[in-house]
Parts: structure tokens; C-alpha cells; sequence
């Protein structure tokens, strides 16, 4: 293991054995960029939650793009960008062995087409307003979900229903203001909990029902703040909170973030982890640095991961991928993926690729599918290929490029609007210091601005022409008809801070933070986590599984 100090940061790190083994093997430079850097520039060029009113550049239709049209990109509607209409061939061009590379691919990437939204279009029905989906209905400003109805204001969800404000849910329903909930039903105000039914203010539970303001439980009826209590006295607890009343809520939070603090928390979040570092993993071996990685292993400094093997610096989403080096959006069958963005179905032996499906043995290509030795979308022979890709590799290390992720300069959204903002924020100051550019707020015209009602039995049905500020931004927005009858089913008052500012809340809690050496609060073991014991006690495993829950 070599000791480096981060050019950006200046801060000391590591290259593990594994990673100087690899960089060695394939002639690549090592890094000089610490891992949260690294991760910085990667997620820096995607962006799901914003979406801007623009314009199809083949077809001239008013469209929403994720792609802020002052960037400068051609956009093309998903359903045009996939089709025959335009060949992404037509744009290729020879190499200019005198320009750095990284501006040729920068100009290619300017013009080809990129998608406006990452979507299956065929497959969704009444959701215009969503983007990272497939097979969903009647959803509104669903970010990143599959098989869903009647989602709202909502990211990551699986098998969902009904639900609203609500992030990373799977085969869930009528959840309301919950994070990282699984089978649930009727439940509000939850973290980290799975198989529960009509319950509110959970954190780590498994297995309750009818419980408030629980923590740490496994399959209990009729709790209240961990307290055991007959249906009769659990009924009349209940009966005297008003969840309907926005003030009793946002108390009630207040008092659970509190109670919750008292409780002990594993060093890692998941299980079936074998030397693995991180949090949010579950069925790993051998993973460092993960966050959000499920079913992996041997993987160095990865998010947001399924089913990834032998990866460096790898950043969304796997499915079989293999061999991933510095890649961001990158799986469904990948193999020997490098330096590329948004690459999947089938593809394999790529190096600075973009958009690209379904291809092998390219290089710095945009936009292409089913191709095969390509080099900035230009085709050539078997033996040409290899031999202008290696020519090229060392005219990269020349330029200082090769083992580089793209710069700054070529990301496809502001930094602030960028999934860089939820795991690795960033002020402007720091962003702009790091090449990033970021998205002024845009002033807004004067309009009347209504109070709402502290309750949702008095919320009349005149709120839905009403103007109202967020409460966090200043900014407006209104409240709409779906949204009425879903708070209204649930009994829950109407929000006070702007529908995309609550993604944007709940996503911040994806926010990685730096790992930390510390020792078990029960035995003393040595333990690398995220969890800080100065802020709530933190466990080994196996003093974890020792607490009767």
C-alpha cells in the first residue's frame, strides 16, 4: 500500500495492494485523487430529480429534460434517442494526434444525442413527471422506481403503492415520510424497517404492528416508545396524539430523534458482511469503502451496487458487472468497463465511453449500440483498433489524461443539481475551487402566498388553487389534486416545504460519511465505522446480536 496526499484536498490516503496490482497490470497511473474526490467527479454528471422544460432537437417538441438546456447538449426525447431515426456513426471522426484527447471526446459528446430522461416509455402509464423508471402508474415525480402506482414525491422505489415522500421502499404501501423501508403497510415516519403495518415513528424494527415511536424491536404488538402495553392503553395513547395536526407532528419528531439517540446502533448497517467497511451492505465479502452495495464482492470504494465483482471506484448501478474501474451508471452485464458513464446491456472491453449499449472494444465513444471497435465513433478493422487505442493510451499519459475520469468541464448538470449534492455535498465555493459549475436559484414573480391549515381535517378543497412558500427555500409551489386525497387517505397534514426540497431531504440522508476508527462501546473490539460513539452507543456484530430486543 503506497501513502499519496490528494491534490484537490490535500489530504493524505491510500492505494490498496489491489488497486496499485491493477493499475500496474493495465499501465494506468495511480491516483491522485483521494476516494470521496474521486466519487465527487463521478456523480458529478448525473442528475435524476431535476427536470427542466426544453426541446427535442430532432423532432422540435416541447419537452423535460434532466439535462439543463444552458449546458449546451443536443437532446433528443428518449423515445427518438432509441430509435433508427439518427445514427450515432454519422458523428464519428478520426483522432487528432495533436489536440488532447479529452477535448476531442468533449466535442463529440456536444453534439451526439443524449437521452432527455432514462426511461422505459412503453412501459409507463400516467407519469410524465418521473425519470429512472420502468413499469409504473399513475406516479408523480417518481425518481427512480420500477413497478409502481400511485407513488408521489418519491426515489428508489420497488414494488411500491401508495406511497408518498418515501425514499428507497420496496413491495411497500401507503407509506408516508419513510426511509428504507421493505413490506411495510400503513406506516409513517419510518427508518430502516421492514415487515411492519400500521405504525409510526420507527427506526430499525422488524416484525411490529400497531407500535409508535419505537426503536430497535423485533416482533411486537401494542408498543409505545418501547414500552410494552395492553391494545386497550396502546388505543388510548394513540387517541391523544393528533398526527392530522402539522404542529404535533413536527414535535413528535423532535421528541423520537431524541429518544432514539439513547439507543445502541450497529457499527454497520445490513448483514451477511465478511470483511467489509462502509454501511448500508448487505451479502458482501471483501468490499472496502461501500455504501448502498448489496450481493458483491471484492469491491473498493463503491455506491449504490447489486451484484458487482472485483470493481475500483465504481458508482451505480452493477447487475452482473465485472471488472468496473472508475465508472459511473454502469452494469447489466458489463465486463472490463473504464473511465465510462452511463454503459450497460452487454458490454465489455470499454474505455472512456459514454451512452454507450451493447458494445465491445470501444474507445471514447458516445451514443453508439452494437458496435465493435470504434474509436470517437469511427469505425475501424480488428487490427487498427488495437493498434490506434494503445497509441492512443500513451498519447493520453503524454497530455496527462489516461486514468483520469472526465473533467469537470463535461458534466451533464450543475453540481448542486447533480447526485454528487446527495452523497458528497459540496458549497459553491468548493464546487466552483473543483471545476464544478453550479445552478443560481432564478428569481420568481411576486404572487399572493396562502397559509395552509394546521390540520388536515380543516385543509378545505380551495388549497388546491393556492399559492404557498417552502418553508425551508422561500420558494412556491402548489399543492395538487392526487396529492390532496393521498394525505387526505392517510390522515396526514399537508407539507410545508416544497415537493422537490422533501427528495431532497430525505436523499441527503444518503450523504456518505468518512469512515472512522473506533472501538465497540460494549467490549472494546477495534471497529472501522461511520457511526461515531460520542453521538450513541455503537456495536460490534456480535454484542449487536447479544441485545434482547
Amino acid at each position: 500500500m503506497q501513502q499519496k496526499i490528494c491534490q484537490i484536498s490535500g489530504k493524505t490516503f491510500t492505494v490498496s495492494d489491489r488497486e496499485e496490482r491493477y493499475c500496474a497490470t493495465h499501465t494506468i497511473p495511480l491516483p491522485t485523487l483521494a476516494p470521496a474526490e474521486r466519487m465527487q467527479q463521478m456523480y458529478s454528471f448525473s442528475n435524476a430529480v431535476f427536470l427542466y422544460n426544453t426541446q427535442c432537437a430532432l423532432t422540435k417538441k416541447s419537452i423535460l429534460s434532466c439535462i439543463p438546456p444552458e449546458k449546451g447538449f443536443t437532446v433528443y426525447e428518449i423515445d427518438e434517442w432509441q430509435s433508427d431515426r439518427w445514427d450515432p456513426m454519422s458523428y464519428g471522426r478520426a483522432i487528432d494526434w495533436t489536440r488532447p484527447f479529452f477535448d476531442q471526446i468533449a466535442e463529440l459528446q456536444k453534439i451526439v444525442p443524449a437521452p432527455n430522461l432514462i426511461v422505459d416509455k412503453a412501459s409507463i402509464e400516467n407519469s410524465d413527471y418521473c425519470n429512472g423508471v420502468g413499469y409504473v402508474k399513475n406516479c408523480y415525480l417518481l425518481i427512480i422506481g420500477s413497478e409502481d402506482q400511485d407513488c408521489m414525491f418519491s426515489s428508489g422505489m420497488i414494488r411500491c403503492k401508495n406511497c408518498v415522500d418515501t425514499v428507497w421502499g420496496t413491495d411497500s404501501e401507503l407509506c408516508y415520510d419513510c426511509y428504507h423501508v421493505t413490506n411495510c403497510y400503513n406506516v409513517r415516519h419510518a427508518e430502516q424497517s421492514a415487515n411492519c403495518s400500521d405504525c409510526s415513528f420507527l427506526y430499525n424494527c422488524r416484525g411490529l404492528k400497531n407500535c409508535y415511536g419505537c426503536v430497535n424491536l423485533r416482533n411486537k404488538e401494542y408498543c409505545f416508545y418501547n414500552e410494552q402495553l395492553t391494545k386497550e392503553a396502546y388505543q388510548a395513547r394513540l387517541a391523544a396524539i393528533d398526527l392530522g395536526s402539522y404542529q404535533t407532528v413536527q414535535a413528535e419528531k423532535q421528541k423520537f430523534a431524541s429518544f432514539r439517540k439513547s439507543f445502541q446502533v450497529k457499527y454497520i448497517m445490513g448483514s451477511q458482511n465478511e470483511n467489509a467497511t462502509g454501511d448500508e451492505l448487505n451479502s458482501t465479502q471483501n468490499c472496502q469503502n461501500c455504501y448502498f452495495v448489496n450481493t458483491s464482492q471484492d469491491v473498493e470504494n463503491g455506491v449504490q451496487l447489486n451484484k458487482a465483482k472485483d470493481c475500483i471506484d465504481f458508482t451505480g448501478f452493477g447487475n452482473n458487472a465485472e471488472l468496473i474501474y472508475r465508472c459511473m451508471s454502469v452494469g447489466q452485464n458489463a465486463y472490463n468497463i473504464k473511465f465510462s458513464l452511463h454503459t450497460w446491456n452487454n458490454v465489455r472491453d470499454l474505455e472512456y465511453c459514454i451512452y454507450t449499449a451493447g458494445s465491445s472494444d470501444c474507445f471514447g465513444c458516445v451514443g453508439i449500440r452494437k458496435k465493435q471497435y470504434c474509436i470517437l465513433n469511427k469505425q475501424y478493422s480488428k487490427e487498427d483498433y488495437f493498434a490506434l487505442t494503445e497509441k492512443l493510451r500513451e498519447h493520453m499519459r503524454h497530455h496527462n489524461e489516461y486514468g483520469k475520469f472526465f473533467p469537470a468541464s463535461m458534466s451533464y448538470c450543475h453540481y448542486n443539481e447533480s447526485e454528487g449534492m446527495t452523497y458528497c455535498p459540496l458549497t459553491k465555493e468548493e464546487a466552483i475551487t473543483r471545476g464544478f459549475t453550479w445552478a443560481d436559484d432564478k428569481p420568481e414573480s411576486a404572487s399572493e402566498i396562502s397559509t395552509l391549515a394546521d390540520t388536515i381535517q380543516a385543509t378545505e378543497d380551495s388549497v388546491l388553487n393556492n399559492i404557498y412558500s417552502c418553508a425551508k427555500t422561500g420558494k412556491k409551489y402548489r399543492i395538487i389534486k392526487q396529492e390532496l386525497v393521498a394525505y387526505r387517505q392517510m390522515q396526514v397534514p399537508l407539507p410545508r416545504v416544497a415537493p422537490l426540497e422533501r427528495i431532497k431531504e430525505k436523499l441527503y440522508q444518503n450523504k456518505i460519511k468518512p469512515l472512522l476508527s473506533i472501538t465497540c462501546s460494549s467490549c472494546n473490539k477495534a471497529l472501522v465505522s461511520v457511526y461515531d460513539p460520542k453521538e450513541q452507543p455503537v456495536l460490534c456484530q456480535e454484542c449487536y446480536e447479544k441485545i434482547d430486543f
